[in-house]
């Protein structure tokens, strides 16, 4: 029916339009709470539309580059390398030998047949061969290149390895972004989404570091592409020398090396242009759509139906505000937010709204409370103690709101011209 129909369209924006094999997913790991007794039913006939138009077919396309030229020819991933392992030392004539030990981060002592020498660690590869080489190999060794160890190897049972990359905006922020940073990170035990919209790429580490400042995980790993901002730029590679992290950086122009971060750009930009489409709303929004995105996923088990999603995993050093009855609303639906009396918006304490009406946007990351899109104010505004109405949706129907005058069709096809229609 039209009523089942509406409900399960409702649930599908709350939990961040997952597909229909992970909805079963996160029905089953929360025992159906929150969702009607026949959803699986309804599930199987169930179909969303802004998915059907915004989602791509799932076959990974490669650059121009590689199509035209083919792909690189590469070394294997960098590997810690230990005392005793056997390695190549680059040079006329090439040798093979043992390392003896670590004088330092850039340098690495190797023990040859005949003699033993002190030799720069980007001259080092660690041998892969399951047999130990010969200098008199008629074949070219099979190697990797070599990554000293940290002076402290020790690493606490929550470090994670990082992958990042840049995914272009869809439009201009409200705040001028252009892009946004994705940030995947990997534990033994979860995986963590975070986006962080940017108006410029300098710097990207500073956004790396709030995200583990947030969360209180420690970084064993950062895999990258070869950008200008991320390996060749001397505050990047300071700031992971200072994290005693290991640099995985990639080839250019291969993205399949860097294809977990690759992955993540794609998914977040199909699940943005998803909540922004359902809700109707202009394309400046998306910096809060993906962030609400991102902390919907949070929600999501991994894999099976048992494992636990990655914001439960989260103990007391982690400082990120996260609350599932406060995350899973629709991006865009109508909320009301409270106004302090003391508040320069509420002149007349006697008389005057003491709450502010418009469209949820998402979580704050460092307070209980949440942003939302004020009609009245138009503009983004941080507001506390929020009513929501998830099945209605103000940028759709405007009729739906309590102060007709904020907001009228003209408004909205107003916004979205200046924006770009998202049906271009």
């Amino acid at each position: 029916s039209s009523s089942e129909w509406a409900q399960m369209q409702v649930l599908h924006n709350k939990w961040g339009h997952p597909s229909n094999s992970k909805f079963e997913q996160i029905y089953r790991y929360y025992k159906g709470a929150g969702f009607p007794r026949n959803f699986l039913s309804l599930l199987r006939r169930f179909r969303c539309k802004s998915c059907a138009l915004s989602k791509g077919a799932r076959n990974y396309r490669r650059s121009q580059r590689v199509l035209s030229k083919g792909r690189h020819t590469t070394m294997h991933e960098q590997h810690v390398a230990t005392v005793g392992d056997t390695v190549v030392v680059l040079g006329e004539p090439q040798r093979v030998g043992i390392i003896a030990s670590f004088p330092s981060s850039q340098q690495v002592e190797v023990r040859f047949e005949s003699d033993v020498q002190v030799v720069p660690a980007e001259r080092v590869f660690v041998s892969l061969a399951h047999e130990e080489p010969t200098a008199s190999d008629s074949d070219p060794l099979e190697c990797a290149p070599l990554q000293t160890p940290a002076s402290d190897t020790t690493l606490s049972a929550d470090a994670c390895d990082i992958s990042i990359d840049w995914a272009q905006a869809l439009a201009r922020g409200t705040h001028q972004e252009l892009q946004w940073l994705v940030i995947h990170a990997r534990t033994s035990q979860a995986e963590f989404l975070w986006c962080v919209p940017a108006v410029s790429r300098t710097q990207p580490h500073t956004h790396v570091e709030s995200f583990l400042l947030y969360t209180g995980l420690k970084m064993r790993s950062i895999r990258f592409d070869n950008a200008r901002e991320f390996g060749k730029c001397k505050l990047f590679q300071e700031w992971v020398q200072h994290h005693r992290a290991i640099e995985r950086p990639t080839v250019d122009y291969n993205h399949t090396m860097n294809s977990i971060s690759e992955n993540y750009v794609r998914t977040t930009k199909e699940h943005t242009r998803c909540a922004l489409r359902e809700a109707n709303a202009p394309r400046r929004l998306w910096p809060y759509a993906v962030k609400q995105f991102c902390r919907q996923y949070g929600w999501w088990p991994r894999s099976t139906d048992t494992e636990t999603p990655a914001w439960s995993l989260l103990d007391s050093t982690c400082h990120l505000q996260i609350n599932r009855d406060r995350d899973l609303h629709a991006f865009g639906c109508l909320c009301y937010g409270h106004l302090p009396r003391d508040s320069s918006l509420v002149p007349n304490t006697t008389l005057d709204d003491r709450g502010l009406e418009g469209a949820f946007l998402c979580g704050d990351d460092a307070t209980p409370a949440f942003w939302m899109w004020s009609f009245k104010l138009r503009k983004a505004v941080k507001v506390c103690d929020g009513v929501f109405y998830d099945h209605q949706l103000p940028f759709r129907d405007p009729s739906v709101l309590a102060r007709p005058q904020d907001l009228s069709a003209e408004d909205i096809s107003a916004m979205q011209h200046t924006d770009g229609l998202l049906l271009d």
